[in-house]
């Protein structure tokens, strides 16, 4: 096959790419609602919900409990949300402890990589151990 024929057959594939990818719009319309992650382990048992809403606010909330002293560890964080073809892209406001009743001032931004398969939303974040890939289920 000849080289040009090589590069337009490329470019054919790039624009078919292209004209297939969904626009922000419709992607965080996909997203819009509050979606659920549950996993049991040896040492605690984990909940936590990120409700993302039209107006473009976000809320985390953590409902995990620790199996031996039954002690809860609620809390959450609330912010603003944007979406591209890539990450959810986060800012966080302030972080609330609800075990203590305080809010911390506490700002900071996050990019959480993302995929979408109907109502199953798979995240990756960055934690203090490196990265975490969660599976939340759309709440009805």
């Amino acid at each position: 096959m000849g080289r040009k024929l090589q590069i337009f057959l490329a470019f054919i594939a790039l624009i078919m790419i292209i004209a297939c990818e969904k626009d922000p719009a419709a992607r965080r319309a996909e997203l819009i609602g509050t979606w659920l992650f549950q996993k049991t382990d040896t040492d605690y048992d984990w909940r936590e919900t990120y409700t993302f809403k039209k107006d473009g606010t976000v809320l985390w909330t953590n409902t995990s409990i620790e199996k031996l002293s039954r002690k809860p560890y609620p809390g959450g964080k609330n912010g603003t949300w944007t979406v591209d073809s890539r990450y959810i892209r986060v800012h966080m406001k302030d972080f609330f402890d609800e075990d203590r009743r305080v809010r911390i001032p506490l700002s900071y931004d996050q990019d959480i990589s993302y995929s979408l398969d109907g109502n199953k939303l798979t995240i990756t974040e960055k934690g203090g151990d490196g990265y975490f890939k969660k599976d939340f289920f759309k709440s009805q």
